[in-house]
């Protein structure tokens, strides 16, 4: 009843009820007698005529069907109505009884019956002498769209007939290729967009790096008065730029996770009571005392938690009932899990905090565990199908695990696990950087960039912590001054910038390096978009690696680990 209902006197509001009983009653009373006309026309139809999930499962069939399984026979009418109900259409298809069948099936791929749904179709297949043509369009059926489907063999025993198949078949072959050319166009597209991000981003991040660096050597020595509100108000500013070079990072596909400690225990509550607050839903939080430290990007892991919720809220509504949440938090020996929908972890034995999200919806349609984190895979009429496809790749790019499940109260139940950081008993501290547990007393470093200030910059962040560095600008300098020191009996660490300007970059010079001494100590050392070290540093021939813009804990751990002899360094 809506407000304007309640102002209305009782008798009115009753004529109005009884108005609209009668309308429902015609209406339900001309639905019976149209259904048997309505089945009596469909069975009397001669193309096939078949109701499909958006998965290819058949729903609904006509005698036609089962008769153009069977090549043209006759249908045993004791047989007809559900006799394929519940199979993939394909497999009914792909029948030894019928050559037009088999045509018809190459046709109906997963991609083109996901196209057909949102655009209706018309796809032209061709067997012998004869022309099959299928006509395809989307249906929103009761909670999820459906397929309808009609199939019809073409007379082309004439000679215009036989020709016009063959127009027919060229022009859809024709528009398969525009449409892949398209694709391709597009890609390119997108490719040159994101050469310009990736160019953008890497200038951008040389700029963070002297930012970032001489802010957090200044917040060292002033921790107190006005000039550290400046130093901190400069410090967010920073960040700010920094997100935004990640997201370009992000855009260029050489995105690396922008890690930061995070207190799971102490962040994730009271954002995901927020986000319920937003949406006028009721949650319960289950989390312990503990603050469960990961290392994660907190933009991405709040996009996983939010499309969760907003999941979690939206099956409620489409259940009719008003939504109730539960998240609960908790610590787990291990990433393993056994669940109907799983993307699995790297390495699930690591100790890990896990994530549990429950709504009080209809649950996880059997058939769609399959495809629930595929893209573009989606149940909802104006769903994209990435939003869980995007969470599952933030979750694995963390090292983590998702997983779903139905509930017995009805419910889906969505689960996260991120593996816990490795000193996860050991609280972050949010105060200026203390620089005395960062040494690098005795250490010797060539250090090679193309920027003056980037050169800058990290010559004092090491000098700072005890370290002995020499810098340059060209793949050539370092050669000459690392052979010079090998002579006097030292071995350095080299950080190689891998690309610059003018001169050998970073990855040419570790090449050379590594030929005449193999046993050298290489950290390599970039702010490009699309060089992904994470992974590939090693095979590239180095011992570890740092991305611009770095924090000096981070310098001095990455150079740490490489004289420590440690594969790989933290970013």
């Amino acid at each position: 009843m809506t407000p304007a209902d309640g102002d209305q006197p009782a008798p009115e509001r009753m004529r109005r009820l009884q108005r609209e009983v009668q309308r429902l009653t015609h209406q339900v009373r001309v639905a019976g007698q149209q259904t048997p006309m309505l089945r009596a026309m469909i069975e009397g139809c001669p193309d096939a005529l078949v109701l499909t999930s958006l998965g290819g499962e058949v729903l609904e069939h006509n005698e036609s069907f089962t008769a153009l399984l069977q090549g043209g026979g006759q249908q045993d009418s004791q047989q007809g109505g559900a006799l394929h109900t519940g199979r993939a259409i394909r497999d009914c298809l792909q029948t030894p009884g019928s050559d037009a069948a088999t045509a018809i099936a190459a046709l109906l791929t997963p991609e083109r019956l996901q196209r057909c749904a949102a655009s209706p179709s018309t796809l032209v297949g061709s067997f012998g002498d004869e022309l099959a043509e299928v006509r395809l369009s989307g249906f929103a059926g009761g909670h999820e769209p459906v397929l309808v489907m009609s199939i019809r063999i073409l007379d082309s025993a004439s000679a215009q007939g036989r020709e016009l198949s063959r127009t027919r078949v060229k022009l859809q072959s024709l528009s398969l290729q525009l449409e892949q050319q398209r694709q391709v166009d597009e890609a390119a597209r997108l490719e040159s967009l994101a050469m310009l991000a990736g160019s953008l981003a890497h200038d951008l991040n040389n700029a963070l790096a002297i930012v970032s660096g001489n802010l957090e050597l200044l917040q060292s020595s002033v921790r107190e008065g006005p000039d550290a509100e400046f130093l901190d108000d400069i410090g967010v500013g920073a960040r700010q730029v920094q997100e935004l070079v990640h997201r370009l990072h992000s855009f260029s596909g050489g995105a690396n996770l922008l890690r930061q400690r995070l207190a799971l225990g102490v962040w994730l509550p009271p954002f995901a009571r927020s986000v319920a607050n937003g949406h006028n839903a009721a949650i319960e939080v289950d989390a312990p005392d503990d603050p469960l430290w990961v290392e994660a990007d907190e933009g991405f892991l709040s996009r996983v938690v939010l499309n969760l919720l907003v999941n979690a809220v939206q099956a409620a509504h489409s259940a009719g009932r008003s939504p109730v949440l539960k998240l609960q938090l908790c610590k787990r020996d291990h990433q393993n899990l056994a669940l109907p929908a799983m993307r699995a972890a790297k390495d699930a034995s690591r100790p890990c905090a896990l994530m549990v999200v429950e709504d009080n919806g209809c649950g996880i349609p059997a058939d769609a565990f399959g495809q629930l984190f595929v893209p573009f895979h989606t149940t909802k009429e104006a769903g994209t199908g990435l939003g869980l496809a995007g969470a599952a790749r933030i979750v694995e790019m963390h090292g983590g695990a998702i997983g779903a499940e139905n509930v017995a109260s009805g419910g889906a139940r969505f689960t996260v696990t991120l593996p816990l950081a490795e000193d996860a008993g050991v609280a972050a501290s949010a105060a200026a950087p203390q620089l005395e547990g960062m040494r690098l007393d005795g250490v010797d470093v060539l250090l090679m960039d193309d920027e003056a200030k980037v050169r800058l910059v990290m010559e004092r962040a090491l000098t700072v912590v005890g370290a002995d560095v020499t810098s340059f600008e060209s793949g050539e300098q370092i050669l000459e001054a690392y052979a010079a020191a090998r002579a006097e009996g030292r071995r350095p660490i080299c950080i190689l910038d891998m690309v610059v300007a003018k001169g050998m970059g970073g990855l040419e010079t570790a090449r050379q390096l590594r030929k005449k001494w193999p046993d050298a100590r290489l950290l390599a050392c970039t702010g490009h978009a699309n060089v992904d070290l994470g992974k590939d540093h090693g095979e590239l021939g180095f011992d570890g690696w740092l991305a611009k813009p770095f924090t000096v804990k981070a310098l001095s751990d990455a150079v740490r680990s490489v004289a420590s002899g440690d594969d790989g360094a933290p970013a």
